[in-house]
């Protein structure tokens, strides 16, 4: 490939980034084309940690739900849904571990 071709191609290469790149700025919807960021309070029992896992498009939020230590560690799953938390155990299950919603809760 002559130095020629090399140089055209890289150049189209280089204005097809930058014209993507400010489409891919302004995906949010604002006027801005900036992002921002919420902070959430899991309100999970005291002693316990929370590890959020999916979101659905409803806003509920399921996860795993840790608590305990050593051979009393344990994991439950966790709904926290419309300002309400609710955790849950599999019947028989020794740990409980959730990782996707669906759009119905």
């Amino acid at each position: 490939m002559s130095l020629r071709v090399k140089a055209i191609c890289s150049t189209l290469i280089l204005c097809c980034a930058m014209v993507l790149a400010n489409f891919a700025s302004a995906q949010d919807g604002s006027p801005t084309g900036k992002c921002g960021f919420q902070n959430l309070t899991i309100p999970a029992p005291s002693g316990s940690t929370t590890l959020p896992t999916d979101l659905n498009d409803n806003g509920a939020i399921v996860g795993l739900l840790e608590s305990g230590s050593g051979t009393n560690f344990h994991v439950s799953g966790f709904l926290f849904s419309g300002g309400v938390f609710t955790h849950f155990s599999f019947p028989g299950a020794t740990n409980t571990l959730p990782h996707d919603i669906n759009k119905q809760v």
